[in-house]
């Protein structure tokens, strides 16, 4: 009670302050609608999605408001979304932490640790291994997925890679795999055929930018490591190139480069020295492709972006992530009011996006503030399209939900020890329509859009 007393007090003290700023009662009026045309005159041609001051347009000069969805744990995968672990946890006497008849605890994983798992497993081959690790690619996402998706009435995915999707070898000595990309083609090509927009989002990178389970490895030494910041400059310009000569058919699809996954580096905030970096990665893209926009995360404020004018940026998309890890303790109203307001200080005019957020089971909140974002052109997507539960319950996590039931023989996979038959059968029925069921977020996200 007192840590919510003191947030709104801060909230009204800083809505007090900004409202006798000429301008700055927008920031917490729920009235205010920020003022971005529906069709402009574009200052040049352009092949892609463009941005214009606060807005998004495409090709024609029409304003674009991305609602979209992430897909998560496909080419760079988290243990609590996942079918696949390194193991359950176990209490000092070795015993299994279990509720309800199910495991409810296992060892958090990074993409580092399930590749070092299946490489260390006695039951595998090198050959089985990489014929299992293709078998979940290739189950987890198919065509039907984006069927799913546009139906549901979303016109964007965000989609999660790692550099080990492109890129073998030791992290010393990085080169390109022969067909690096095979997976993001599949992917646009798709998002292609459905008319869907993808943001590709560089989730991981050599080092880890911030040392968590979803960067893909638990070091974080990308941001004071040379090579490393070289090794991603080249992989974007690689990127953009690929889609510049090698397929260009599927340039305009990409809605948007995301160059760096939540890189907070080892102060867990997005600061000056996060900039140095993102800087280097625009110039080498921008060396060889000025058409594409360039989303640039801050994390977890609005403090955290740089004044694009200062810094030379065109084009870009600045993208924050929200969740409110303290709801239902304070309120959404609560929590954005807060947010909005820091908004003030560095209130640069260019796109806002929302990579990343959930409500949770707030339903009055999904119906509010996808509203409000949409109504003020700022572009979100929802984490995830799906995820796994390692029991029989629903979460909110995800449009798609594969529930384990452990009577049924069903639990997360060691893939440290599993055998082959164990997890071919898993990987197989990872397509979504065999073992995965909608759940309440499917309910949130059809009722947002069909009351549009």
């Amino acid at each position: 009670m007192k840590t919510r007393n003191k947030i709104i007090i801060i909230v009204g003290s800083v809505t007090l302050l900004l409202g006798g700023v000429s301008g700055g009662h927008y920031l917490y009026s729920e009235n205010y609608k920020i003022n971005v045309p529906d069709k402009i005159t574009l200052d040049k041609p352009t092949k892609t999605l463009t941005t214009k001051g606060r807005g998004i347009y495409d090709t024609d000069g029409n304003k674009v408001v991305l609602n979209g969805i992430n897909y998560g744990n496909w080419l760079i995968q988290e243990e609590w979304m996942s079918v696949n672990s390194i193991g359950p946890t176990r209490d000092e006497q070795g015993n299994l932490s279990i509720k309800d008849g199910v495991v409810n605890s296992y060892l958090e994983m990074t993409q580092e640790d399930l590749d070092l798992a299946f490489e260390n497993n006695p039951n595998l081959t090198k050959d089985q291994v990489k014929e299992l690790q293709e078998l979940y690619l290739d189950s987890y996402c198919t065509e039907e997925d984006f069927k799913n998706i546009k139906d549901v009435g979303f016109n964007m995915i965000r989609l999660p890679f790692y550099y080990r999707n492109l890129l073998e070898g030791d992290n010393d000595n990085l080169t390109m795999k022969e067909d690096a990309f095979k997976y993001l083609d599949f992917f646009l090509e798709n998002c292609k055929k459905y008319d869907l927009f993808c943001i590709l989002d560089l989730h991981g990178v050599p080092g880890g930018q911030n040392g968590l389970e979803h960067s893909g490895t638990f070091d974080c030494e990308f941001f004071t490591n040379d090579k490393y910041i070289d090794v991603v400059c080249n992989l974007w310009k690689d990127i953009a190139l690929h889609y510049i000569n090698d397929r260009p058919d599927l340039s305009y699809t990409i809605a948007a480069f995301d160059i760096l996954n939540e890189p907070t580096g080892s102060n867990h905030r997005t600061g000056k020295e996060e900039w140095v970096v993102f800087d280097k990665i625009y110039d080498a893209i921008r060396s060889v492709d000025q058409d594409h926009i360039i989303s640039i995360e801050s994390c977890w404020s609005y403090y955290g972006f740089a004044n694009p004018k200062k810094m030379g940026w065109e084009n870009v998309l600045y993208q924050l992530h929200l969740y409110n890890w303290d709801d239902p303790k304070v309120s959404y109203n609560a929590f954005f009011y807060y947010k909005n307001a820091s908004r003030y200080f560095s209130d640069y005019n260019v796109p806002l996006y929302i990579g990343e957020f959930t409500f949770f089971n707030t339903e009055k909140a999904w119906e509010k503030y996808l509203n409000y974002w949409t109504d003020n052109s700022i572009s979100w997507s929802v984490w995830s399209y799906k995820v796994c539960t390692n029991g029989w319950w629903d979460s909110t996590w995800g449009l798609y939900v594969r529930r384990l039931h452990l009577y049924d023989g069903n639990y997360k996979l060691d893939c440290s020890s599993a055998t082959y038959e164990d997890i071919k059968w898993n990987y197989e029925n990872e397509v979504t329509s065999k073992t995965y069921e909608t759940g309440d977020l499917y309910k949130y996200m059809t009722n947002y859009f069909n009351n549009r």
